[in-house]
C-alpha cells in the first residue's frame, strides 16, 4: 500500500513539474487602458530523472538545459541518483555551467547527498525554488511584482534594536560617579597613655600599645684633643773638621757631599770639594746629615767611608759640635686616657644629632638612645710629637622612633573608640602629639593626644536617590539643600574618557564619600623632595613632640 502511495505521489510531482514547465503566460487581446500581463522573470527548466536514467544521461540533460535556473526532480525509482558517488558529478556540471541547480527528492538520503555536495534540496518545487517576484491577480489578469527583501530589513531592525539595548545597558552599568562631601563637623580630642612596642605592627587600644620603629644609624666621627706630653726632637745639626791623608802617588779630588761615618752610624757630609796632593794631607768642613745632639761625636771617630778611593784615609782631629735638641708637644698616656673617657659622651651627642637629621616626620625618644663603638683608629701613637691627638671612631646609634604614619594610625583608633552612635571620623582630619615620655620598668610610655573632626552620619541612599540622573551642577544644589556641608560637593564621573553630562540613573553606581576640610583646599605642587615622611637617611631634624597628620583612605564610622 505504501509503495502504491509513493508511486502515485511521484507521478503527481512529475505531472506538476511538466505542466509548470510547459505553461506560459495567459494571452488575451490587449484592451486600451488595461495593463499588459508580464511573464514571470524567474525562468527555469525542470529536469525529471527517469528510472532508466544513468548518471551520464542526467548530466547530459542538465548541460542541455536552456536556462541557468534548473530544478532536478528525483523520483524514488531513479536508482542512479541513489548512489552517493553520483552527486559529485551533478555538482561539478552545475558549477561548470554556472547553473542555479535545485534538487527535489522524496527520499531524505538523496536530499542529504545533494546538500553534502553544496546543492540546495527540498521535498517540493516551491521550497527549493523561490521566485523573486510576487504573482498578483487583478480580475482575470496576473502581474508579477518584485518581492520585498525582508532579510536586510530584518537584519537592520535587529541591529538597531541591539544597539539600543546595548546603549541602554551601557548607560546603566558603565558610568559611575563618586561624590565627595565635607559635612559640618566638630573637633574631638582624646588622650591615651601608650607603651612603645617595636615588634607590633598595628596599634592595640585595649592593651595601649603604640607601634614604634627600632632605628639604627651608622656614623663616623673624629675626636681631637690638645696633647699634654713633651718629647725631645732634633733641632740643629753638628759640624766638624775632617782631615784627609793621601798615601798614593797621585792627587785625589774629594767632591762635596762625600759621606763619612763613625762606627755607630752617625754620618757627616763634606761641605765642599777638596784636593789632596799625593803624599800629603788636606782638611775640610763637614756637617751631620741628621740634626740633634747625636751628631756631637768625639774626636778620631769619623774614620769610615765608602766614597773614598783606595789609599785615602780620614779622621776628625777634634770633637764635633753644634748639634742640639728641643722639647715639643707629644701624645702622653694621659691624653690616651682622656680620649677614652670622653668618647662615649661625645659619640652620644654626635649620634643624637645624626639621628635627628636622619628621621623626618617622626619622634625620637632620647630615653632609648644607645651608642655602640664599632671601631677605634688613633692617628698618632703614644709619644709621637704632635700638638693634637686625633682618634677616628665608627659607631652605631639606635633608638625607638614613632613615625608619622604610626602615630596617625593610633590616633585614628583612639578617636574611633570614643565615637558615638551615628558619628563618623572625617578622613584626613586626625592629628597626634606624643608627650611626657618616660621609662616605666622595661618599657617606654608616652601620652598620645589624638585630635580629629567628627560628623554625624547621613542617609547616603537618600542622597543617591535624589541625585541619580541629574547633571553635576543640579546634583550639587540638591546635596547642598539636603545636607549641612562645609563646602560644595565634588563630583567625579567615570570613566573619564567619555564626557558624561549626567550622573548614572542607577543609584547603586553612585558612591558617597566623606572627606575632611583639607579636601576643599586647592591642589598645590609637590615639593621637589617627594620622599615620604618617615625614616630617611638625610633631612632636617625633628622636634621632641611633633604633630603628625595623614590622610587615611577609608571612612571611619562608629559601630551601632
Amino acid at each position: 500500500m505504501n509503495e502504491y502511495l509513493n508511486a502515485l505521489r511521484d507521478a503527481w510531482r512529475r505531472l506538476t513539474a511538466f505542466v509548470n514547465d510547459r505553461r506560459g503566460p495567459a494571452r488575451r487581446p490587449v484592451t486600451p487602458g488595461t495593463p499588459r500581463p508580464v511573464a514571470d522573470p524567474a525562468e527555469r527548466t525542470t529536469v525529471v530523472a527517469r528510472a532508466d536514467d544513468s548518471i551520464s544521461s542526467v548530466v547530459r540533460r542538465l548541460e542541455a538545459a536552456p536556462t541557468r535556473q534548473v530544478v532536478l526532480v528525483v523520483p524514488r525509482e531513479a536508482r542512479a541518483l541513489r548512489d552517493p558517488a553520483a552527486w559529485p558529478h551533478v555538482a561539478a556540471v552545475a558549477k561548470r555551467n554556472s547553473l542555479r541547480l535545485g534538487i527535489v527528492a522524496a527520499r531524505g538520503d538523496v536530499r542529504s547527498y545533494a546538500r553534502q555536495n553544496g546543492l540546495s534540496s527540498a521535498a517540493s518545487v516551491g521550497s527549493v525554488v523561490r521566485s523573486p517576484h510576487h504573482r498578483v491577480r487583478m480580475g482575470d489578469r496576473e502581474f508579477y511584482v518584485p518581492r520585498m527583501a525582508w532579510g536586510p530589513l530584518i537584519r537592520g531592525a535587529v541591529l538597531v534594536v541591539g544597539l539600543w539595548v546595548l546603549g541602554l545597558v551601557a548607560c546603566n552599568t558603565i558610568p559611575s560617579a563618586e561624590v565627595v562631601i565635607v559635612p559640618a563637623s566638630e573637633e574631638m580630642t582624646a588622650t591615651l597613655r601608650v607603651r612603645l612596642n617595636p615588634i607590633a605592627n598595628t596599634p592595640d587600644i585595649e592593651l595601649a600599645i603604640q607601634p614604634a620603629t627600632s632605628f639604627k644609624h651608622t656614623f663616623t666621627h673624629t675626636i681631637a684633643i690638645v696633647t699634654s706630653g713633651e718629647v725631645e726632637v732634633p733641632d740643629e745639626r753638628a759640624t766638624v773638621i775632617l782631615e784627609f791623608a793621601n798615601a798614593t802617588e797621585e792627587d785625589v779630588l774629594i767632591s762635596a757631599g762625600a759621606e763619612i761615618d763613625d762606627e755607630s752610624g752617625i754620618t757627616f757630609a763634606t761641605d765642599g770639594d777638596v784636593t789632596i796632593i799625593a803624599g800629603e794631607t788636606a782638611s775640610t768642613g763637614a756637617t751631620a746629615v741628621l740634626a740633634g745632639t747625636l751628631g756631637n761625636v768625639p774626636a778620631s771617630t769619623l774614620i769610615l767611608s765608602g766614597d773614598l778611593p783606595t789609599g785615602i784615609t780620614v779622621t776628625n782631629p777634634t770633637d764635633a759640635t753644634g748639634g742640639t735638641d728641643k722639647l715639643v708637644p707629644a701624645v702622653s698616656e694621659e691624653d690616651v686616657a682622656q680620649v677614652n673617657r670622653i668618647a662615649d659622651e661625645v659619640l652620644r651627642r654626635i649620634g643624637e644629632r645624626e639621628l635627628e637629621a636622619a628621621v623626618i616626620g617622626g619622634t625620637v625618644f632620647p630615653q632609648t638612645v644607645a651608642v655602640s663603638i664599632f671601631s677605634r683608629e688613633p692617628l698618632s701613637n703614644l709619644g709621637d710629637p704632635t700638638e693634637v691627638f686625633l682618634v677616628d671612631y665608627t659607631a652605631i646609634i639606635s633608638a625607638l622612633v614613632v613615625t608619622e604614619e604610626e602615630a596617625i594610625a593610633t590616633a585614628d583608633a583612639v578617636l574611633l573608640a570614643h565615637l558615638g552612635i551615628g558619628q563618623a571620623l572625617l578622613p584626613g582630619s586626625s592629628s597626634a602629639r606624643l608627650e611626657n615620655a618616660r621609662i616605666e620598668g622595661n618599657s617606654v610610655t608616652v601620652d598620645l593626644i589624638a585630635t580629629g573632626l567628627v560628623a554625624d552620619l547621613v542617609d547616603t541612599q537618600l542622597v543617591r536617590d535624589a541625585i541619580k540622573g541629574d547633571s553635576p551642577d543640579q546634583a550639587r544644589r540638591e546635596i547642598q539643600d539636603l545636607l549641612p556641608l562645609e563646602g560644595p560637593a565634588r563630583i567625579e564621573l567615570r570613566p573619564g574618557i567619555i564626557p558624561w553630562r549626567w550622573l548614572p540613573r542607577n543609584a547603586d553606581r553612585i558612591t558617597i564619600t566623606y572627606a575632611g576640610p583639607a579636601s576643599l583646599l586647592p591642589d598645590t605642587e609637590d615639593d621637589e623632595d617627594d620622599t615620604p615622611a618617615g625614616l630617611l637617611t638625610t633631612g632636617a631634624s625633628v622636634t621632641a613632640t611633633p604633630t603628625a597628620t595623614a590622610t587615611p583612605t577609608a571612612i571611619a564610622t562608629a559601630a551601632p
